[in-house]
């Protein structure tokens, strides 16, 4: 295996993706109080909160471009068009939530707006993906 080839990449990210499994497992045990008193779809936030940190995780050191903002807008909306119970739903990442600065940074900025049948507020997902990990900026928030 040659440094800097693709196949060197691929296997460092998979290395990596093992040791943060390890390290930080998604676990469904421990009950979010902010999930719980929404009203709608309350379980299911939790569920895909977790798979889109999961998916997430596999463009930690992709960096900021075009390229990686579209496959993950992509990835994250193929498993949200799979849900049922969602009456909308929406993925943005591209130059209105990722500024020069953030870009720079190579910090990528998604938000993912939700809206479950029967309600018509969304709820917000934000996050930020970098080399050191995935953070839910603001878990969830219902707006007006």
């Amino acid at each position: 295996m040659f440094p800097g080839s693709k196949c060197s990449k691929i296997v460092m990210r998979i290395f990596v993706s093992c040791i943060l499994a390890v390290m930080f497992p998604v676990s469904s045990s421990h009950a979010d109080p902010i999930i719980e008193q929404t009203n709608s779809g309350s379980t299911q936030v939790g569920e895909i909160n977790r798979k889109i940190t999961e998916i997430l995780q596999k463009y930690m050191f992709d960096g900021n471009d075009a390229l990686t903002r579209r496959d993950m807008s992509v990835e994250i909306n193929k498993y949200l068009n799979k849900l049922e119970g969602l009456a909308n739903y929406d993925v943005v990442s591209d130059k209105s939530n990722n500024s020069p600065d953030i870009i720079l940074k190579k910090i990528v900025r998604v938000d993912v707006f939700l809206v479950f049948q029967g309600s018509n507020k969304p709820i917000v997902l934000n996050y930020e993906v970098g080399s050191s990990g995935v953070y839910e900026m603001t878990l969830l928030r219902n707006t007006n």
